[in-house]
């Protein structure tokens, strides 16, 4: 079955500071677990919000013209007397759709998920940048 794609704790930390409406959220230690969020919030604990991974890219997108383009590679594996075996690689750029200008980032991950957080993080890192 297919899932829904979460951004991770450590994407949700660095949201700080920004507010979305959410279904779920991430304790202060990075828990999930329901009991652990109520917890939280009877004890008045942050609370970070746990947003689809594509929601916060359509928020990053549509709200500050970032994208983020996941892009697929293959590395190819060639053994002798076996048949040859190709290998996915994803990367991702980020693309400033107000002035065209992208950043690319050359690091291969093993998925595009992978791949798209990353993207996620350096497109938060590169908006608090310009924000200053």
């Amino acid at each position: 079955m297919i899932e829904e794609v979460y951004i991770s704790f450590d994407t949700a930390k660095m949201l700080d500071g920004i507010e979305f409406h959410c279904v779920g959220c991430y304790t202060k230690n990075g828990s999930v677990d329901a009991l652990d969020v109520m917890n939280a919030i009877n004890n008045k604990e942050k609370l970070y919000p746990r947003l689809p991974q594509s929601l916060l890219a359509r928020w990053l997108r549509e709200k500050h013209g970032l994208f983020i383009e996941v892009m697929t590679d293959f590395m190819i594996l060639s053994i002798e007397n076996e048949p040859t075996r190709y290998y996915p690689l994803f990367s991702h750029k980020i693309v400033n759709l107000k002035d065209s200008s992208s950043t690319k980032v050359s690091k291969n991950y093993s998925s595009y998920e992978e791949a798209h957080e990353y993207g996620l993080q350096e497109a938060l890192k590169l908006l608090n940048v310009l924000m200053k």
